[in-house]
């Protein structure tokens, strides 16, 4: 546990539970521990978000590149998860998938972010 806090790259493969047994909940417990990690690879369960994307978020900002794998297809509530990576991961521009089952969270997701930038440009 002691060297979390120098990870710069973590992957978790897959392992073949269905659905994975990584939740949004616990994914975001650990990235507090990886002050450093700019990448992240991990399978993760998107049948059940146990984080309410309207919680004051813990910013984690030194992650760039999210790639993920879902658990659940087709993700029922891509607005959601966008929302939530927005708010808690303000580094990541878009999730990173082979299987392109993050299409639509990228595009609320790009949305979220040009209104950011819209707004800031406003004031």
């Amino acid at each position: 546990m002691s060297a979390w806090p120098h990870i710069h790259t973590l992957e978790i493969r897959d392992s073949g539970l269905r659905p994975s047994s990584v939740s949004f909940h616990g994914l975001f417990t650990a990235l507090r521990l990886c002050l450093r990690l700019h990448t992240l690879q991990v399978a993760i369960n998107t049948a059940t978000i146990d984080i309410d994307p309207d919680d004051e978020p813990t910013q984690h900002t030194s992650l760039r590149t999210l790639e993920l794998e879902a658990s659940d297809f087709p993700i029922a509530n891509a607005e959601t998860l966008a929302r939530i990576i927005f708010s808690w991961l303000p580094c990541v521009d878009q999730v990173v998938s082979m299987d392109g089952n993050w299409d639509e969270v990228n595009t609320h997701l790009t949305s979220l972010k040009a209104i950011a930038l819209y707004v800031a440009g406003a004031s």
